[in-house]
């Protein structure tokens, strides 16, 4: 397995020579970047399911389900 690198400008430095607290930062960006995508991810999934439960909600609504009064709650 080849060492960690980390690139600035099209230049590639080598990790293991980084000082003990340039190693924490990068592994803190590492685990950081994990996360970020891990929390799209469900972002992305939520998104969908607001999708689906909308049209869901969407697809039952009548006519004579209109409301007359002034506290209407929007779907948006």
């Amino acid at each position: 397995m080849s060492e960690p690198t980390y690139t600035v400008d099209d230049r590639q430095y080598q990790v293991n020579r980084f000082t003990d607290e340039g190693k924490v930062a990068f592994n803190y960006l590492l685990e950081i970047g994990q996360e970020i995508k891990m929390l799209q991810k469900k972002v992305d999934i939520l998104q969908a399911a607001g999708l689906t439960l909308r049209s869901k909600v969407e697809d039952q609504l009548a006519e004579e389900m209109l409301s007359t009064l002034g506290d209407v709650v929007d779907g948006d």
